[in-house]
């Protein structure tokens, strides 16, 4: 009812599965206030293998993965399963990953991941505060094809090479 009014907390986690994770067709997620803990790999997560239109949105995502070591993940992430129609809009994410004075280096660790499927679309989203890693990360090899990247701003992150990345592996 009230934005940001149901806070999902985690009080203990792991590096192989995600706080929330999303696997079911026409589903929505949003406007939650999603707070994580350090050791945990990704946030909230569309993990489907034959998904459609799984869409985060409108939720505050922050304190995944801030802690001394580094590992992969995401605060907000489309796993490399998702087929078609993926969403990530209007979400606030911040402070995620190893801060940059900790003792080890790692640009495995994002704010938004994309790791596949057909018209994902990632717009509108703030993204900050992303220590070592990328704010949005897209990974191309994954065949994710026809996306619409729109709108988002990102500030005070990134690994050395900037806070958005394309790859191709």
């Amino acid at each position: 009812q009230n934005k940001w009014g149901a806070l999902l907390q985690a009080t203990s986690g792991d590096t192989s599965t995600p706080f929330i994770n999303l696997d079911a067709n026409s589903l929505t997620f949003q406007n939650f206030e999603i707070l994580g803990q350090p050791g945990i790999a990704e946030g909230v997560k569309c993990n489907g293998t034959t998904q459609t239109n799984c869409i985060i949105k409108g939720n505050k995502v922050h304190n995944f993965g801030v802690q001394n070591t580094c590992q992969s993940g995401a605060a907000v992430e489309l796993g490399s399963g998702v087929s078609t129609g993926a969403q990530i809009i209007g979400n606030y994410i911040y402070n995620v990953g190893p801060t940059r004075t900790s003792g080890s280096r790692c640009n495995q660790y994002h704010g938004i991941y994309v790791g596949g499927g057909t018209a994902p679309t990632v717009q509108n989203n703030i993204v900050f505060k992303v220590w070592q890693g990328y704010a949005l990360h897209v990974n191309s090899s994954a065949s994710v094809q026809n996306g619409v990247f729109t709108n988002n701003t990102v500030f005070n992150s990134g690994a050395k090479r900037g806070s958005i990345h394309w790859c191709s592996y």
